[in-house]
């Protein structure tokens, strides 16, 4: 469950800051570089199933989407009973998805929580409402801790289709639901926590790892559920949702989605932190310049990797004039002419000659 983040990463602040760049301009001067945002064209909507945002008991609006959603759906046909699964349902209360719905009559589900004490204040609220609080770790590697798994051992009640399912874990939640989309389970609507951070060009999914606290991508999800015929409805800041092809429809006819609505026009990365680089291979931030789940901020200075910054292609005018070293007198010394030097064949014959003249001194010596 995403906790409340301290400080805000969405504001553009205009900020002056003197560049990191250690060449100097041609007085030999450090410049001051000028940093700010741009204003930029966004091509999120806001007049889909957003404009319904409302908290309850939830963190940023995801109530009102919901209820929108099935006021959509209920126009088409009403069901006597609804059905949810709620995976990370924490107390139940807090930062939950599916108190509203549960508490107010015409729902019944299954909610699942790792921790013991969570767990039996889940259990005390939900009892008494006909809805099963499990007390179990989900797991997205050991296949008898799987959703699927423990609805079917301890939740027999719910109906392989279901209406609504939230998965928020705060880790392994794309793997969470690509068990499910290939379960004997279905839902209608999927609720799915992404990682609000991250840009969508970035697919990344995090490794299938219980204990892998990272989580995936926004566009990592669409393009899971798209492979299963699921549409991305609306997101929240940390959730997306997802709807099923005659959902997709029915929000289609009520304007509340368009047919040509995707990842763009349905989510505005605001949290990001862009890194781009300088010539002198200086890097910088750009964005959210704090990490968000340990409220620290993010050193610059500690990211750079070239020591002596300096662009290596500068033309040579652009190094400062060094002044002209100083000339000493030498001290005259007498010329002494050298030997001229002698031809190899001559080197030679002299070499032979004295060999020669040393085997004839040797002979006299021995008679």
């Amino acid at each position: 469950m995403a906790e409340t983040i301290d400080g805000d990463c969405t504001s553009a602040a205009v900020i002056l800051s003197r560049s990191t760049q250690h060449s100097a301009n041609a007085a030999g001067a450090m410049a001051a570089a000028e940093i700010r945002s741009a204003p930029t064209r966004s091509l999120r909507r806001r007049d889909g199933l957003i404009q319904f945002a409302r908290d309850e008991t939830s963190q940023n609006g995801e109530d009102g989407v919901i209820a929108a959603i099935f006021a959509c759906l209920d126009k088409r046909q009403r069901p006597k009973t609804r059905w949810c699964v709620d995976v990370g349902a924490w107390d139940g209360v807090h930062l939950s998805n599916t108190h509203t719905l549960l508490t107010a009559g015409g729902w019944r589900g299954a909610l699942l929580e790792a921790d013991a004490a969570r767990c039996a204040k889940l259990r005390e609220l939900h009892a008494p409402l006909g809805n099963v609080a499990i007390e179990a770790f989900v797991s997205c590697v050991d296949a008898s801790r799987s959703v699927e798994s423990l609805l079917r051992k301890h939740a027999k009640s719910v109906p392989l289709g279901v209406d609504l399912v939230s998965v928020d874990v705060d880790g392994c939640d794309y793997w969470i639901f690509k068990d499910l989309l290939e379960s004997g389970y279905g839902s209608r609507v999927y609720v799915v926590e992404f990682n609000p951070t991250m840009p969508h060009d970035v697919v990344y999914i995090q490794p299938r790892a219980d204990a892998a606290r990272e989580g995936s991508s926004l566009a990592a999800l669409v393009e899971l559920a798209k492979k299963h015929g699921y549409h991305l409805a609306e997101t929240t800041l940390f959730n997306a949702f997802f709807v099923d092809g005659p959902a997709r429809g029915a929000l289609v006819a009520d304007g509340l989605l368009r047919p040509d609505d995707d990842i763009d026009s349905l989510h505005e990365v605001t949290m990001g932190t862009a890194l781009y680089q300088l010539y002198d291979g200086a890097l910088k931030l750009h964005g959210c310049k704090k990490f968000l789940w340990h409220r620290r901020p993010i050193d610059e200075a500690r990211l750079q990797q070239i020591e002596g910054r300096d662009f290596p292609f500068k033309p040579n005018g652009d190094k400062a004039k060094k002044p002209p070293k100083k000339r000493h007198k030498s001290k005259v010394k007498a010329f002494k002419p050298k030997a001229a030097p002698r031809e190899p064949a001559v080197v030679a014959a002299a070499a032979a000659l004295g060999l020669a003249a040393a085997l004839l001194v040797a002979r006299a010596r021995r008679a």
